[in-house]
């Protein structure tokens, strides 16, 4: 006689665990790491009631339970993917958060100051270990990203922008006549946000505000360089007007760089 036991059991594991993934997205647009307790409470039953039966209902029950306690986990890994940009921001929930007093005063978009560079650096180089990007012959080690302030300060044709919230820093970016690019031609650099700031649009108007102070300082073109792990970065460029290059310009120092792009201001 055939036994479908193990293949009955096979499919109900893909079953549960295809439900449960989309159940962890949509839980964690809604409710945040909140809903947390409720998989726990849901795991610990399940489990429970799969002790107590005999059968196919048993599997079943002990599948559900592990997949409630297996969701605990992953509410954590999918804000994470929500914070990378890879899945949208519930922006309902941050207006409401907002209204709650989370966000108590106003983000400030201000020249660099010499007493921001050690938040700047430690954002930048966080930035590269959480994206995995390249550390050698990039900013990741360039000895002027610990001196943002002296850096800009010295060159009279760049500036160099920070966003503050409460006295933090969220991120930065600026422009610098980066050695070798063409007199018209200045560079979009130390372009970084720390994680706690995505979804707010700073990203957008420090952008913004970038590239209209160097078309006012005289500039004609804006050149950049990233890495494929800043995907999301690199698509907002490209959507702003940039276009991709076929090989690096000027002499940043930074060539472990794989993209480069340019755009006319």
């Amino acid at each position: 006689m055939l036994n479908f036991y193990g293949i009955i059991i096979a499919f109900a594991s893909f079953f549960v665990i295809g439900i449960f993934h989309p159940i962890v997205i949509k839980g964690e647009y809604y409710f945040s790491e909140k809903i947390c307790p409720v998989f726990l409470t849901a795991g610990i039953l399940f489990c429970a009631v799969s002790i107590f039966t005999s059968g196919i209902v048993s599997v079943l029950c002990a599948l559900i339970g592990g997949a409630c306690l297996w969701s605990i986990r992953e509410l954590k890994e999918q804000r994470k993917r929500v914070q990378k940009e890879r899945f949208p921001q519930n922006k309902k929930r941050s207006q409401n958060a907002s209204a709650q007093g989370k966000i108590s005063e106003a983000i400030i978009i201000r020249p660099i100051q010499k007493k921001d560079n050690g938040q700047l650096s430690s954002i930048i180089r966080a930035i590269f270990e959480e994206f995995g990007a390249p550390k050698e012959n990039s900013v990741y080690s360039d000895k002027a990203t610990d001196f943002l302030f002296e850096t800009f300060s010295e060159n009279k044709k760049s500036e160099y922008f920070v966003a503050e919230q409460n006295g933090k820093i969220l991120g930065g970016c600026g422009y610098f006549p980066t050695e070798g690019l063409p007199a018209d031609c200045a560079e979009i650099v130390k372009f970084y946000l720390c994680p706690d700031s995505r979804g707010m649009k700073i990203r957008t108007k420090l952008f913004s505000l970038a590239e209209e102070c160097a078309r006012l300082a005289g500039y004609k073109k804006l050149y950049i360089e990233s890495f494929p792990q800043f995907s999301s970065a690199v698509s907002m460029y490209k959507k702003n007007g940039f276009t991709e290059l076929s090989s690096r310009l000027g002499n940043s120092g930074h060539t472990a760089t794989a993209i480069h792009l340019i755009k006319e201001i």
